[in-house]
């Protein structure tokens, strides 16, 4: 979350550095967000009944959610339009900027998206709504039965990048879901992108109830920083296949997940290796 704020910081302007760490950042910090919020709302599901779990979760989200859009979200969208428009828009009020981040008015410059960046909050909204029904799949007999069989035929050091390949076949798929449903209508960037984190949400909630596999993927695991690498590389050569831009914009994707993944794992271990035991802090 820190990192969030040196990548909008990076938006006003020319940072060097700031556009790099905005850059390197994307790469984790949001999938790693949402997979821990994912592992929390499970810990929240076994010590909270279904009602109080929703009153309290949708509380947490949504009453920050409509008091940014309304108390700061106006004045920032302001302050954006009149820094990146100096002199297209020097008269412009609000009703002005409004009409123009509505209707995407052409020539206008800076990031003027009416949710700017609370978008991650009515990602967690649907998420939080569908943690009951997919903490009654995650927590299913049939499906643990399927997983023990399946992590148990695999060695221990190949079951971080299983994981990974998981994640990853789940944010495609979410994807395509997105491309054949919505995006064949309207472009909404809200429902691609809170689609495509889903799954690592999910997997946060996954591995609170199997702490076995939570435990093994707390490494530094170069099988999935090798698999993300070969997928970027077919990505880019199968770009040369006439009619296969979907394809290798599919095997982009999960060469990203693969990368998301692996950096999460990596910062899980560095955290626990830094935070093993009990502090003070707080007491």
């Amino acid at each position: 979350m820190l990192l969030g704020v040196l990548v909008h910081t990076a938006t006003l302007g020319s940072f060097g550095v700031l556009e790099s760490v905005a850059i390197f950042s994307d790469f984790f910090r949001m999938a790693a967000f949402f997979m821990v919020s994912g592992f929390f709302a499970a810990l929240l599901l076994g010590s909270r009944d279904t009602g109080t779990f929703y009153r309290q979760r949708l509380a947490n989200v949504t009453i920050p959610l409509v008091r940014g859009l309304v108390l700061l979200n106006p004045l920032t969208l302001w302050l954006i339009f009149r820094h990146h428009n100096p002199a297209a828009f020097p008269d412009a009020g609000l009703a002005e900027i409004a009409r123009a981040v509505l209707a995407d008015t052409e020539g206008m410059q800076g990031p003027l998206v009416w949710h700017l960046h609370l978008w991650f909050l009515f990602s967690l909204t649907f998420y939080v709504l569908m943690a009951v029904p997919a903490a009654l799949v995650l927590r299913s007999e049939w499906l643990n039965r399927k997983l023990d069989r399946a992590f148990g035929a695999l060695p221990a050091l190949v079951i971080p990048a299983a994981i990974a390949i998981c994640v990853a076949v789940g944010v495609v798929f979410m994807r395509a879901v997105s491309e054949v449903t919505v995006d064949r209508y309207a472009e909404i960037w809200l429902i691609r992108v809170t689609l495509s984190y889903w799954p690592f949400y999910l997997l946060g909630m996954l591995l609170f109830w199997r702490r076995t596999e939570w435990d093994r993927i707390h490494r530094i695991d170069p099988l999935t920083f090798a698999l993300a690498l070969a997928a970027y590389v077919l990505a880019e050569q199968t770009k040369i296949i006439p009619g296969f831009d979907q394809g290798s914009e599919a095997i982009r994707i999960f060469g990203e997940s693969l990368i998301r993944c692996a950096v999460i794992f990596t910062l899980l271990f560095g955290f626990r290796a830094l935070l093993d035991k009990q502090t003070a802090v707080g007491s």
